[in-house]
């Protein structure tokens, strides 16, 4: 399938959903395993900037009036709601309220931007030298103490807080550099192993005694495939907007792991070490952060590995068909077989890369 073609496809997929929505108080966020139809949340969970993120990228590419006009509801409705203060304040502002700002300007939203900046920067430990999770994690982890919360650092917030903050440093001049050259440095230590892969996360006690560990991966010494992604698109991200060498460095290490761990197959286990469950958003997630590598290095091979991601899913109609990425996994105790809101937002940011890039099949 030609990428064009599958972005078409993945566009009426989106705006249809968008429509479904619309007049609903309610965010679409992953699809029922069994049922099929799509769980909701209330404006407090972190996938739900992903719809609005979806819509800003077919409309920058389509320049359809109507996904615009979406895009601006979707976005005034989740604005319109107060996000818990976690690390999480920065996949829901980064997808929605950033991008809405590029196309419109708009000084209230940017007033939005920065409230939310500051209080995702109040979170950081300075003691500690990280953004932890944050007590109103809303999504936390069963059986776990929101204790932990306050001082554990996740792979995640790569993701989840140091592109959001990255950006405003470079967009309107507050400046979080420190607080961000911090956490990707402490991220590394603590997370990044010598082989290049990831562990998800990492508790501080109170005597200061370091626990490493996974919510979501096979084991604690195993390594969680979206978590890795994560960290490569992270640090990748962070590069591009700060041009610390050392941030391309670590990207550069998890992509080699990422890479040589590619199953024969071309599409990724949820964990590395687990090879019973594949989870496909690692594919996606993972094609878009090698696509981003590559333009910042003109290496061919992380393009070249990024493609066979893409068209991995693309290709085969049990991963992509009626306009959706099918077999991914929101975590590893809800949504083990779904399609999830971020998926179908990573595979239309690569698919718009790719076709810009002039890419083709």
């Amino acid at each position: 399938m030609k990428f064009r073609t599958a972005l078409e496809e993945l566009k009426s997929n989106i705006v249809n959903l968008a429509y479904e929505y619309r007049e609903k108080n309610e965010f679409p966020i992953y699809t029922d395993e069994k049922k099929g139809s799509w769980i909701t949340s209330n404006g407090q969970h972190w996938m739900e900037g992903f719809l609005v993120g979806s819509l800003w990228n077919l409309y920058s590419f389509f320049r359809d009036e109507e996904i615009k006009k979406l895009a601006l509801e979707y976005n005034s409705k989740l604005l319109a709601i107060e996000a818990p203060l976690s690390h999480d304040i920065g996949f829901r502002e980064y997808y929605s309220a950033v991008k809405s700002w590029e196309n419109t300007y708009s000084n209230q939203l940017k007033k939005k931007i920065i409230n939310y900046a500051d209080k995702l920067v109040s979170l950081f430990r300075e003691d500690l030298g990280f953004i932890p999770v944050g007590e109103e994690f809303v999504t936390y982890f069963p059986g776990e103490s929101k204790e932990i919360a306050k001082s554990e650092l996740i792979i995640d917030t790569m993701m989840a807080s140091l592109p959001f903050l990255s950006w405003v440093s470079a967009n309107f001049d507050i400046n979080y550099k420190n607080i961000i050259i911090m956490h990707a440095h402490k991220t590394f230590d603590l997370l990044v192993r010598n082989d290049g892969s990831t562990y998800q996360a990492a508790f501080i006690d109170d005597n200061l005694e370091i626990f490493k560990h996974t919510h979501q991966g096979y084991s604690n010494e195993s390594c969680w495939s979206r978590g890795q992604t994560w960290g490569i698109y992270g640090y990748t991200l962070i590069y591009s907007y700060l041009k610390k060498e050392i941030f391309l460095r670590i990207a550069r290490k998890l992509a080699s792991f990422l890479v040589k761990n590619i199953p024969e197959d071309r599409i990724m286990y949820y964990d590395f070490q687990d090879t019973t469950e594949k989870d496909s958003s690692s594919n996606v997630i993972g094609a878009s952060a090698l696509i981003n590598l590559y333009r910042e290095t003109y290496e061919i091979e992380y393009l070249k590995n990024g493609l066979e991601l893409i068209r991995a899913i693309i290709n085969n109609k049990e991963y992509f068909r009626e306009g959706g990425l099918k077999h991914t996994r929101y975590r590893k105790d809800q949504g083990r077989d779904s399609e999830t809101i971020f998926g179908d937002y990573y595979l239309s940011e690569a698919l718009i890369n790719l076709v810009k890039m002039g890419v083709e099949e």
